[in-house]
C-alpha cells in the first residue's frame, strides 16, 4: 500500500481545525469589539436600575437582592468598556463576562444572545471591519486621553497633600490616633507620609479634619492621597460614608510609613547593600500599630487588600510578612490574600503571614493591652518563624523576628 505524504501544511482535517479555531478567534473579537462599542446601551439593558457616573454604569446588582446601587459597576468608556465588579461578591469580569454573568448563560449560549443583540445576522463583512477598526481607534485615543488624566489627577493629589500640616501635634490627627492608641511620640520617627488638611466631603458636603496619607508608586512619586476623614474633636472618624477614599488610582501605590532599623528611604538603604524585612499591611492604623511595635521594621500600608497584590518590592527587602486582618477569612478576601501572597513569592522573596490572636487586626491588638507572642507562618509548607511581642505597651501582633 502507499501513502500519499501530506502537503507542507499538514494533513488537511488539522488545518482545517486550526482555520476553524482562527475564524472563531476571529469572531469572538469582533464580537466583544461591537459589544465595547455599544457598552453603554448594554449596561443598561443587562443592569437596567442604574445611572451612569463618568466612565461607570452604576446599578444594582440584577442577579442578587441588592438593595442599594453602589457596589455593582460596569465601564462604559475608556480602554475597557464592559469590564465590571460587584464590590459586595468579587464577581468580576470583561463585557462577554457580564452578559454570562447576569444572563445566567454558559459561554456557547453567551455568544448565542451577544450575536441576536448586536444582530450580527444582519450585517455585512464590511460593517462588522469598520466597528473593529472604530474600536481599535476608539481604544488608543482614549488610552491616551486616560493616562493624561491620570498624570494630571497625581500631579493634584500631590499639590493637595502639600498644601496640608506637616505638624501633626495638638491636631485631630494627633488625637484621632491616640484613641486608637497609636503614640507619635512612640514612634522611632515622625510618619513623614501623613499630614493635617481640612476637606470637604463631597457626598456629605461638610468640611472635615482630615488625616491625608501619600501613596507613593515604585518611582517615588506621590500617585495618591488616601484621606481618613475625622470627627470635628478628632475623637473618632466623622460621621460620614465612606469615611475613607483614595484618589486618583492608587494600583501599585503604597503608604510608607516606616522605615525601620535602616532609618533610611529603601532606595537609599538599597544602595548602601542593606537589608531589612518588610511588613505589608492594609491601613494606616495597622501600619502604626506595628510600627510601634517593631521599630526595626520597614512598615508599608497597601490601603486595600486587592492592592497587595500589585506592589513592587524594593531591593532592601530581604523577606515580606503580609500582616492578614482577621476578616480576610471571606471566600474572596482569601482569594485575593492567596493571589497577594502569590505575586509577592514571584519578586523573589520569602513571604510569610501574620494574624492577630486578637480582634481583627494589628490594631485591634494593640488596643487589647495584653502581652502576646504569635507565629508568622510562611504559606505552602515553608518554615514558621517565631515572632514575640515588645511588652504590654507596644502591643501589634507582630515584633522582631528571633532566628528566623
Amino acid at each position: 500500500m502507499t501513502r500519499t505524504a501530506p502537503d507542507a501544511g499538514g494533513h488537511p482535517k488539522a488545518q482545517h481545525s486550526a482555520d476553524r479555531r482562527q475564524e472563531m478567534a476571529r469572531e469572538l473579537s469582533d464580537i466583544k469589539a461591537l459589544l465595547q462599542s455599544r457598552a453603554l446601551a448594554l449596561a443598561q439593558q443587562l443592569a437596567p436600575d442604574g445611572a451612569r457616573a463618568g466612565k461607570y454604569w452604576i446599578a444594582k446588582n440584577p442577579t442578587r437582592a441588592d438593595r442599594h446601587a453602589g457596589s455593582f459597576w460596569i465601564t462604559v468608556a475608556g480602554t475597557a468598556p464592559g469590564a465590571w465588579r460587584d464590590e459586595a461578591t468579587g464577581d468580576k469580569g470583561d463585557v462577554i463576562g457580564l452578559v454570562q454573568y447576569i444572563t445566567g448563560h454558559d459561554f456557547r449560549r453567551a455568544l448565542d444572545w451577544c450575536r441576536d443583540w448586536l444582530g450580527l445576522a444582519r450585517l455585512d463583512d464590511d460593517a462588522i471591519r469598520r466597528a473593529r477598526a472604530q474600536r481599535e481607534h476608539s481604544a488608543a485615543h482614549d488610552a491616551a486621553r486616560e493616562a493624561r488624566m491620570l498624570a494630571d489627577n497625581r500631579r493634584r493629589a500631590f499639590a493637595l497633600w502639600l498644601k496640608a500640616s506637616e505638624r501633626l501635634a495638638a491636631t485631630p490627627v494627633e488625637t484621632y490616633l491616640r484613641t486608637r492608641g497609636i503614640e507619635l511620640d512612640a514612634l522611632a520617627s515622625p510618619p513623614r507620609a501623613i499630614r493635617f488638611g481640612v476637606r470637604k466631603h463631597l457626598e456629605d458636603g461638610r468640611s472635615w479634619p482630615c488625616m491625608l496619607t501619600t501613596m507613593t508608586g515604585p518611582d517615588n512619586t506621590c500617585w495618591a492621597v488616601h484621606c481618613t476623614f475625622l470627627a470635628l474633636d478628632g475623637g473618632g472618624k466623622a460621621p460620614v460614608t465612606p469615611a475613607r477614599k483614595i484618589w486618583p488610582s492608587f494600583k501599585g501605590a503604597v503608604m510608607r510609613l516606616a522605615r525601620g532599623e535602616t532609618g533610611l528611604p529603601a532606595d537609599d538603604a538599597a544602595k548602601q547593600g542593606l537589608v531589612d524585612t518588610l511588613c505589608l499591611c492594609e491601613g494606616v492604623e495597622d501600619g502604626l500599630s506595628i510600627a510601634m511595635a517593631c521599630p526595626e521594621l520597614r512598615v508599608w500600608a497597601a490601603g486595600s487588600l486587592g492592592n497587595l497584590a500589585h506592589v513592587t518590592l524594593p531591593a532592601c527587602a530581604g523577606d515580606v510578612v503580609v500582616c492578614a486582618d482577621n476578616d480576610w477569612g471571606k471566600p474572596q478576601a482569601a482569594r485575593q490574600l492567596e493571589a497577594a501572597i502569590v505575586a509577592l513569592s514571584r519578586q523573589g522573596r520569602k513571604v510569610r503571614v501574620a494574624r492577630s490572636p486578637v480582634g481583627k487586626d494589628a490594631n485591634d491588638c494593640l488596643l487589647s493591652g495584653a502581652a502576646i507572642a504569635h507565629t508568622a507562618t510562611a504559606p505552602r509548607g515553608a518554615p514558621d518563624a517565631q515572632w514575640a511581642s515588645e511588652g504590654a505597651k507596644q502591643n501589634a501582633y507582630l515584633a522582631a523576628s528571633r532566628g528566623a
